[in-house]
Parts: structure tokens; C-alpha cells; sequence
């Protein structure tokens, strides 16, 4: 198998490196890059990591490792990688993220883990940690709801991308911590109904898309005060019946 060795950039001061679409296996040890102390953009997509431990890497802005094998994230993946903004996981095998395992990116803002195969999604935001996170993909992934715990102390987030994941329940505190919600789309999956809590304190929200799930029914107060709402799709659900007080207050 093809590995990068402990050593291999040993007194470099790269600060962007591509190492994407090659046949690198299994994982990358930490010390490999350890003495890239100013390396702020790292693209290794496309290879054939199963385990990524990627540590003290102070400077790093930006890191692809979509199109990979990888299975979980480890309370030691990104060990020291505190300054990373961006986190590219897409298709990958993800099915665990282990409790603590983001914790040392606070200031992380971008993170995409869509086509994944994990069927639960628990906030990795601790009332301890204030994370920065302003933009969310879980798309085509197997979640089968979102509840209270899926956005929890993730204050920051204008937007969350969770098409395709066979969705069939959104509990009415999933965005209680959404305030700033900008951007919500739970296109193609299997909601059958919204709770009129669901979206109480998004004030911000300007744009939802639901559409292709099971709706039947907009209840009363679904869509209440959603003041800044711009855009809405509903289309190709089973909608029969719109309460009268379905959009309240949509200016």
C-alpha cells in the first residue's frame, strides 16, 4: 500500500499542498506532515484514506478529503487544527463522528459531509465551545430525523442543506439554537407533517425548500412570522388542506 511516511516534508514551508486523486491508503500519521507549520490549504481528495489524523497544523485554513474511505472521525482526527475555516468530508463512509471529535474546531465555518452513510446527527457544539459554524451539508445521507440535539449550541449556522437522508420526522425544538438561520432545504425525504413550533424563532429564514416529501396537511401557525421569508417550495408533496392561519404573518 501507498502511505506518506513520517519525515517526507520534513523542513518545508509549503503553505498549499495538492496530493488529491493518487492512491494514498489506509491513513496519514501525524507526524508525516508534522513540520508543515505553514501550510494553510491541503486538497487530498480522491485517494484511499480509511483514517486521517491530522495534527498541529496551526496555519491550516482549507482541507478536502471527499471521495475517500473513511469511516469515522476520532476525537484525535483533527488534533491542533484550530485555525481550519473550511472541512470538505463529502462521499466518504462516514457513519460515526465520535463525541469531542470536532472540538478543536471552533472556528470552523464551512463543513460539507453530504453522501455519508450516517443515519443519526447529534451536535458536536458543547455549551462549553462556542462554534462558528455558518454552513451545513448532510445531504444523502440516512438520517431519519432531526430533533432538539441535531443543531444544539450551533448559533451561528445561516445554513443547513439535509436533502436526500429519508428524513420522516422533524421535532418542533430541531431549531431552537437557529436564530440565524438563513437558508433550510429537506428536499426529497419523507416528512409527513411540520409541528407549528417547528419554525417559530427563525426570523432570519429566507429561503425553505421541502420540496418531495409527504406532506398532507399545513397546519395552522406552520409558517408563522416568518417575517424575512423570501422563498418557499412545497412542491411535489401530497398537500390537500391549508389552514387558514397556515402563513401568518409573512410580510
Amino acid at each position: 500500500y501507498t502511505r506518506i511516511e513520517d519525515g517526507s516534508f520534513l523542513n518545508v514551508n509549503l503553505e498549499n499542498l495538492e496530493i488529491n486523486n493518487n492512491q494514498i491508503e489506509l491513513r496519514i500519521e501525524d507526524k508525516a506532515i508534522f513540520d508543515l507549520k505553514y501550510l494553510k490549504y491541503l486538497n487530498l481528495n480522491l485517494n484511499q484514506l480509511e483514517k486521517v489524523k491530522l495534527n498541529n497544523l496551526d496555519s491550516l485554513n482549507t482541507l478536502f478529503l471527499s471521495n475517500n474511505k473513511l469511516t469515522i472521525l476520532s476525537r484525535d482526527s483533527f488534533l491542533g487544527s484550530k485555525m481550519l475555516k473550511k472541512l470538505f468530508l463529502a462521499n466518504n463512509f462516514i457513519s460515526v463522528i465520535e463525541f469531542g471529535a470536532l472540538d478543536y474546531l471552533s472556528d470552523l465555518k464551512y463543513l460539507d459531509l453530504k453522501n455519508n452513510i450516517l443515519e443519526t446527527f447529534v451536535s458536536f457544539a458543547s455549551n462549553q465551545i462556542e462554534f462558528k459554524l455558518e454552513y451545513l451539508s448532510l445531504e444523502y445521507n440516512n438520517i431519519k430525523q432531526l430533533d432538539g440535539e441535531s443543531f444544539k449550541n450551533l448559533k451561528y449556522l445561516d445554513t443547513i442543506s439535509a436533502e436526500n437522508c429519508q428524513i420522516k420526522k422533524v421535532y418542533s425544538d430541531t431549531f431552537k439554537d437557529g436564530e440565524n438561520l438563513v437558508k433550510l432545504s429537506l428536499n426529497n425525504n419523507l416528512i409527513e407533517r411540520l409541528d407549528n413550533k417547528t419554525f417559530s424563532n427563525l426570523y432570519y429564514l429566507r429561503t425553505i425548500f421541502i420540496m418531495s416529501n409527504l406532506l398532507t396537511k399545513i397546519e395552522n401557525f406552520t409558517f408563522f412570522n416568518l417575517s424575512n421569508l423570501i422563498t418557499m417550495d412545497l412542491e411535489k408533496n401530497k398537500i390537500s388542506s391549508i389552514e387558514t392561519y397556515a402563513f401568518l404573518n409573512l410580510d
